[in-house]
């Protein structure tokens, strides 16, 4: 099973659309990519530049993993 998840919403992902307009236009592409994939889609927690390791993000991040039992997880090299 394939499932898609962006912690990120993608608000300040743009330089010509506001961070409410263009957290709908990320939003809707995500879906759209996992409904490509036929992936299960999980909608992003909060805003760009708003991930942070706080116990509250930390245990919806952890919800929705163990909703998805992962054999691989597919992310970003760390920094």
């Amino acid at each position: 099973d394939l499932h898609y998840f962006n912690i990120a919403n993608g608000a300040y992902g743009s330089m010509t659309q506001g961070p409410v307009e263009c957290a709908a236009t990320r939003l809707g592409e995500a879906q759209n990519a996992a409904s490509m994939m036929g992936a299960t889609f999980y909608t992003p927690l909060c805003d760009d530049m708003n991930i942070f390791y706080t116990p509250d993000l930390l245990a919806k991040v952890v919800s929705v993993v163990r909703q998805a039992p992962p054999t691989i997880v597919l992310t970003h090299a760390p920094v």
